[in-house]
């Protein structure tokens, strides 16, 4: 009989604990994007920025090679 309880305690406790990293689960997702999103703009932004001065800087060199 006791093996039965403690098996019945470690399965609600194990249910609890599931419960728990599934509100994680739920609650990070969104923060995750959230904080990943702006990232990921911002990365593309400086990209398309960076790229862009490279062709000014190119544009520049053949016009005045001393720049």
């Amino acid at each position: 009989m006791g093996r039965i309880k403690d098996s019945d305690s470690l399965k609600r406790k194990y249910k609890k604990l599931s419960w728990c990293f599934l509100i994680l689960f739920l609650v990070s997702c969104p923060l995750v994007m959230y904080l990943a999103v702006p990232g990921f703009l911002l990365l593309t932004i400086a990209v398309i920025l960076g790229v862009k001065s490279l062709r000014v800087k190119r544009d520049l060199e053949q016009f005045d090679p001393t720049v």
